[in-house]
This record gives structure tokens, C-alpha cells and sequence, in this order.
């Protein structure tokens, strides 16, 4: 990999490690610091749906990989690593992993929810 800083790709790599550390997590929720919880009412097991590995949120903007769901699953690895694979193709770019969200979404539906 390129000597390029790792914002936004970071996350994904924290992910794959704690459930290398942690095999027992069998969903993860990452949420950035800036996210703002605006409706007590609904659980987040509310929005976890086994049939999928990675469930992404959306905001005004479209889809937003500051708060997501990763599953500790082999297709959730498979997912997460293959972002980390798209890094030089995007890094430098300001959506960086999001963008490669977004750009492979539609190739990605049968493990990825919206």
C-alpha cells in the first residue's frame, strides 16, 4: 500500500481487528462522534437484519459510512476487506471508504443493506 494517510479506511480496519480480537462479536456498530441519535424510540437491534453483513445509514446526502452495522461473519469480513482493497483507488478522495461504498453498492446487495 501507498505511504497515503488512512482517514476514513481506518474504521473498517478497527472493525476487522477487534473481531479478530473479539470472535465472539456477532454484530459491531461504529458510530462517528458527530453522529447525533435523533429518535429514542427505536432500538438499534431494530435495524439489524441477519439476512445481510453490513448495514449502512443514510442521512440528507444519501449513504453515510459515519454510523454503519458490520457483522463478524465471513461474508462481513469478505465485505470490509474488499473496501480496504479499494483504498488506493480512493484515497485522497473526501468520501474515501464511503465512496467506495456508494460506487459498489449495487455489486454488493445480496450482503449489503442501505
Amino acid at each position: 500500500m501507498s505511504n497515503l494517510p488512512d482517514i476514513g479506511f481506518e474504521k473498517i480496519r478497527m472493525v476487522l481487528d477487534l473481531f479478530d480480537k473479539h470472535p465472539d462479536i456477532e454484530w459491531l456498530l461504529f458510530c462517528e462522534s458527530d453522529a447525533i441519535v435523533s429518535n429514542f424510540n427505536i432500538k438499534i437491534e431494530d435495524r439489524i437484519d441477519d439476512r445481510y453483513h453490513f448495514i449502512v445509514a443514510t442521512d440528507i446526502n444519501d449513504i453515510n459510512a459515519g454510523v454503519f452495522l458490520a457483522r463478524n461473519s465471513t461474508e462481513g469480513r469478505k465485505y470490509l476487506n474488499y473496501i480496504l482493497k479499494q483504498r488506493p483507488k480512493y484515497q485522497g478522495n473526501w468520501q474515501a471508504e464511503q465512496g467506495v461504498i456508494q460506487d459498489t453498492f449495487d455489486g454488493w446487495r445480496h450482503a449489503v443493506r442501505v
